[in-house]
């Protein structure tokens, strides 16, 4: 068992991490997540993060700036664009997130979960979005008719089901790919993005 406190969170959160992915949020118990996390209190998780849900938490909180800060990079290069390509825009959301698979700490695991996530929450989309997401949404705007109504919108959420189920799938049966193998899916992710992204925006009605 770890002496310090902040030892004890970073085994809970990866041990979280590892069940969460591998056996589901809903089926993994605090008892299965202290005791892969080596902990012999079983009130560990409760006194760390107050409860399961807030663990979970803890986990997303771990990886999501990283995230975030490599879409702003990358989206950094088209201020002052007007109208930003589409295969840009789909860079930015999948890149980022497909980075977590060279994360040996959780970023596998990371996917997965959000994968979870994304089918559980119909509404993934948070309106408290992060600024890397909300600089890509904002970018996304100019190529739609009506800025988030339904087309959008359903167009929206089918993108990141796409996005987070192809990852997880990935990840699950590739949980260390090579480096090539891992550009060539990212690839593959962004062009079917960027299918979908078109037949939803204006330039495909023209």
């Amino acid at each position: 068992m770890p002496r310090s406190g902040e030892q004890a969170k970073q085994r809970l959160i990866r041990a979280g991490e590892k069940l969460f992915a591998r056996n589901g949020i809903d089926a993994t118990t605090i008892a299965a997540i202290t005791k892969e996390a080596g902990q012999r209190n079983n009130y560990a998780v409760g006194w760390h993060f107050g409860g399961k849900d807030e663990l979970l938490q803890a986990i997303l909180d771990k990886h999501q700036p990283k995230i975030d800060d490599a879409r702003l990079a990358l989206l950094a290069k088209h201020d002052g664009t007007a109208l930003v390509p589409l295969e840009d825009l789909a860079r930015a959301l999948v890149e980022p997130l497909a980075d977590r698979m060279r994360d040996p700490s959780g970023g596998a695991d990371y996917l997965r979960i959000q994968a979870q996530l994304a089918h559980i929450n119909v509404s993934y989309i948070p309106d408290n979005r992060p600024p890397g997401l909300a600089r890509l949404i904002q970018l996304s705007e100019p190529h739609y008719s009506v800025k988030f109504g339904p087309h959008f919108t359903d167009q929206s959420l089918l993108i990141f089901v796409v996005v987070f189920h192809g990852l997880s799938g990935f990840a699950a049966l590739n949980p260390k790919p090579s480096p090539a193998d891992l550009d060539h899916f990212t690839n593959l992710l962004v062009k079917n993005v960027v299918g979908i992204m078109a037949l939803a925006s204006d330039e495909a009605l023209l």
